[in-house]
């Protein structure tokens, strides 16, 4: 590619000479003392405060023969001074820059006046929106307080969500797996809702929000049942004694088993099942004699976590 304007100063620029970097190429600089440098130099330009009035020229289309004529500002004109080759020279009245491309450069005034233009062009970066497609309300948050309890004892479910959306508590409890609304409610100006239930096995529970965007369920949590026995012990005979209770949740078939306290274990003497109505019952001769630390017990399984009754001391005689 061959260089054919000249580089022109501008008002409050440094003269140079040498190569100068124009919008990418590189350039010929005159001297101060070129007559077109004067011209350009007593052109009027904007005022830049602060800044340097970028510089001017043309780059010579690949191939092309002839050279053009630069200038400090759109206005003004000069001759060029240099002529790349011995057979052509530039013309003043030539169109400047006639089927090149034009590197203006320029700055846009602090004061009054008119910018000058940019040989680079400046790109327009237009914001561009990404609209999320609207699934429903925030999805609510729960927790069990507690999160474990006896038999016939409330855990308290609270939690946060989109203010003012209808919230459900949906859940089961064992030994069903399927969903039911347990409750429903509408969340406060903060989002926070509480429910109170009483579980009758192993639950698990969530949240369902629902507002004018949509329905959105939360993640579920577990609240967990502790089995409950009550023990009696009754003499029926010589070494002979009865065990019975009730144990809640009634769950006909569970197992009870009747163990006493050796040292740090336990040691089954009993076993037998729970009846309908919650209740069981069973009878026991021993072989020697002594005192005896005697407790029900049933094991855990996915409906209920196990239990334990109350230690009934008796003295086997």
């Amino acid at each position: 590619m061959r260089l054919s304007a000249p580089v022109l100063r501008a008002a409050g620029a440094a003269s140079v000479a040498g190569l100068v970097l124009v919008a990418g190429a590189a350039v010929l600089a005159t001297s101060s003392s070129s007559p077109a440098f004067a011209q350009a130099a007593a052109s009027p330009s904007p005022t830049c405060s602060g800044q340097v009035l970028p510089i001017l020229g043309c780059v010579a289309a690949p191939g092309g023969g002839a050279s053009a004529s630069a200038s400090a500002t759109p206005s003004a004109s000069a001759s060029a001074s240099v002529t790349p080759s011995a057979s052509t020279s530039p013309s003043a009245s030539a169109t400047p820059c006639a089927g090149q491309v034009v590197p203006i450069l320029g700055c846009v005034p602090t004061g009054g006046g008119s910018a000058t233009p940019s040989a680079t062009p400046t790109a327009t970066t237009t914001p561009t929106t990404t609209s999320s497609p609207t699934t429903g309300p925030v999805a609510p948050i729960v927790s069990a307080s507690p999160s474990t309890v006896k038999a016939g004892a409330s855990s308290v479910i609270t939690g946060s969500g989109q203010p003012g959306s209808t919230i459900q508590l949906v859940g089961y409890s064992r030994p069903s797996t399927t969903n039911r609304v347990l409750r429903t409610g509408t969340a406060d100006e903060n989002g926070d809702f509480a429910f109170t239930i009483t579980p009758t096995g192993n639950t698990r529970v969530f949240a369902r929000s629902t507002d004018a965007s949509g329905t959105t369920d939360g993640p579920s949590i577990v609240v967990t049942v502790r089995t409950t026995l009550s023990l009696t012990v009754t003499r029926t005979g010589t070494r002979t004694y009865r065990f019975s209770g009730n144990v809640a949740p009634k769950r006909a078939g569970q197992s009870v088993r009747i163990t006493y306290r050796k040292g740090s274990s336990q040691v089954e003497v009993s076993r037998t099942k729970v009846a309908a109505n919650g209740s069981y019952s069973v009878t026991r001769t021993f072989s020697g004699t002594g005192t005896f630390d005697f407790s029900s017990r049933t094991s855990t399984d996915v409906t209920t976590a196990g239990g334990t009754s109350v230690v009934r001391k008796v003295t086997v005689r």
